[in-house]
């Protein structure tokens, strides 16, 4: 799936894929489903973004913004000065849902019994 999210005025498309999960774990050498955790229970107890979740979300949209475009900045830090400021808490909602609907099947798990 691809979704356009407007950063510091600049729009940016953004991708996830079943392999998203696979590029964040090598370009960052962390699990995405355990970070994702944290982000969520950060807005359950807190109701909104803190340091180390913004780190998350941050990592999490260059992930998908490289997975859209190619010639994006090697490095998440020469992304992020390509933005006068970057607002998070504009966008943070989408790029979670954009990357949770990239986890959802479209199909029914057929078990068989053995």
């Amino acid at each position: 799936m691809i979704k356009t999210v407007t950063i510091a005025g600049k729009p940016v498309d953004l991708k996830a894929t079943g392999s998203t999960l696979i590029k964040y774990r090598n370009q960052f050498g962390r699990d995405l489903i355990t970070d994702f955790q944290a982000v969520q229970t950060a807005f359950e107890t807190e109701g909104a973004i803190n340091g180390e979740t913004f780190d998350i979300v941050a990592k999490l949209t260059y992930t998908m913004a490289k997975q859209a475009d190619k010639t994006i900045a090697a490095s998440l830090e020469d992304w992020l000065d390509e933005f006068d400021y970057f607002p998070i808490s504009e966008f943070a909602a989408d790029v979670i849902m954009l990357w949770a609907s990239s986890l959802q099947t479209q199909s029914d798990l057929k078990v068989k019994n053995v």
